[in-house]
C-alpha cells in the first residue's frame, strides 16, 4: 500500500515516474550522475546531489511501463576498475517533488 489509509486496489500511472541514477566511488561521499542513452545508461560526468532531481532534466530516466525497470550500464575496465561502488536510484513523480523514493546498494567489480 502507498499509505496505511490507501485501498489495496490503488494504482497510479507509472509513466508519471522518472528516475535519477547515480553512483559513488568513495562510499557515498561524492555522487556522479548517470544519464539515459539508447535504452541503457552512461556516466554523465557531472556531480549528482542525492535527494534532488538532476539540474539537466534530460538526465532523468523515464519509466518503461508496468513491471520491472531494466537498464544496461557499460562499466568499462578503464573507467570502472576493480573496486567497490555504490549505486543510488531515486524515483520522482513528475510535478510532485514531495513524492520521492530512493534505494542505495553497494556492489563490487571484480576484474
Amino acid at each position: 500500500k502507498y499509505t496505511a489509509g490507501t485501498p489495496g486496489t490503488f494504482a497510479e500511472d507509472e509513466s508519471e515516474i522518472e528516475y535519477s541514477l547515480m553512483y559513488s566511488r568513495d562510499n557515498g561521499t561524492n555522487w556522479i550522475q548517470l544519464a539515459p542513452e539508447l535504452g541503457g545508461v552512461i556516466d554523465a560526468g557531472i556531480a549528482a546531489t542525492p535527494g534532488k532531481p538532476p539540474a539537466n532534466p534530460s538526465h532523468l530516466v523515464s519509466d518503461l511501463g508496468t513491471g520491472p525497470e531494466i537498464r544496461e550500464w557499460e562499466t568499462s575496465a578503464s573507467q570502472f576498475p576493480h573496486a567497490g561502488y555504490m549505486l543510488r536510484i531515486e524515483a520522482f513523480r513528475k510535478n510532485q517533488i514531495l513524492h520521492y523514493s530512493q534505494h542505495v546498494t553497494r556492489f563490487f567489480i571484480d576484474r
